[in-house]
């Protein structure tokens, strides 16, 4: 059975200007208030009129982080996918004009807690640029466990 993420827990409306990315990330797998297993994303776009050309396109990645499919945020288009073991992000920085940005609603669902390795925090990979770097090494370990 399949529950709402009423308290929308990074979810709701998501919006990225010109030079706006997500590193390429796992969610979380178990809801830190509610102790459920996140099991599906749900991702509307909202921004009419984007241009393909702007970036902005929905990665979804292999376990080795190899882009498996680009999603364009064509307006009203709606993406579904279980989050389990699901990379995803929008690595490349938007290049749309600074008046315009990439709106999209965000909704997930959860279920009974299954196989999971507890993490309530959503897990990031680095950039190429970032590979060897300490520093944000350092960060995407801390964060993870928080």
């Amino acid at each position: 059975m399949l529950y709402p993420d009423y308290g929308l827990h990074g979810g709701g409306l998501h919006q990225h200007g010109r030079g706006g990315k997500l590193n390429v990330h796992l969610d979380y797998n178990l809801h830190p208030k509610v102790n459920l297993q996140r099991r599906l994303n749900i991702i509307v776009y909202l921004t009419e009129d984007w241009n393909p050309d702007w970036g902005g396109h929905l990665g979804l990645y292999d376990k080795k982080r190899k882009l498996v499919k680009s999603i364009e945020p064509y307006f009203n288009r709606a993406v579904i996918f279980d989050t389990r073991g699901s990379w995803h992000g929008l690595p490349e920085p938007i290049t749309c004009p600074p008046a315009i940005t990439r709106n999209s609603l965000a909704m997930y669902y959860l279920c009974e807690t299954g196989v999971t390795d507890g993490r309530k925090r959503a897990l990031f990979a680095p950039t190429d640029d970032q590979v060897g770097n300490p520093e944000i090494d350092r960060l995407i370990s801390e964060r993870s466990k928080m």
